[in-house]
């Protein structure tokens, strides 16, 4: 796969979307493989630009695209990405939280996701290093992330 030089901006993150599409696409064939692509290509996404705290959004878009339709392999596949340091669960649980999807009824994946992104990765605190200061302000969770309907 060849994606060219690096070329930031709007055409960067495009360069990005498609070599995280190429790496998630390889390794969705098991846990194993994912891990695989991830330790071999994981570098190549850092020179493109892909940090985890900024970057999860983009990633939860291929991911979703990858795995919709099979919810409990996408829950798997976002806990190794999160437990390989290419997701920051706040970031995931706070990009859950803007799917219009999450309110339609019938779409138990995303709520899945969501569940197991709080119980396994933000109240049990399983990833030290990967909490708050790793994720940018608008991923923090708070209650504003929930629209305020939520008390401190």
């Amino acid at each position: 796969m060849s994606v060219g030089a690096f070329k930031g901006g709007a055409e960067g993150e495009v360069q990005l979307k498609v070599l995280m599409t190429g790496i998630l696409v390889a390794g969705s064939k098991s846990l194993t493989h994912l891990s695989t692509m991830l330790g071999r290509y994981g570098p190549l996404l850092d020179k493109y630009g892909y940090a985890p705290a900024t970057g999860s959004d983009l990633a939860m878009d291929v991911v979703h695209s990858i795995w919709a339709k099979t919810p409990e392999e996408m829950v798997m596949a976002v806990d190794r990405l999160i437990r390989e340091r290419f997701l920051v669960p706040a970031a995931v649980l706070a990009w859950l939280l803007r799917q219009p999807a999450l309110r339609e009824q019938g779409c138990p994946g995303l709520w899945s996701l969501g569940w197991f992104i709080i119980g396994h990765h933000l109240v049990s605190g399983g990833d030290e290093g990967m909490g708050d200061e790793a994720a940018p302000a608008a991923a923090r969770v708070t209650p504003e992330l929930f629209g305020g309907a939520v008390e401190a």
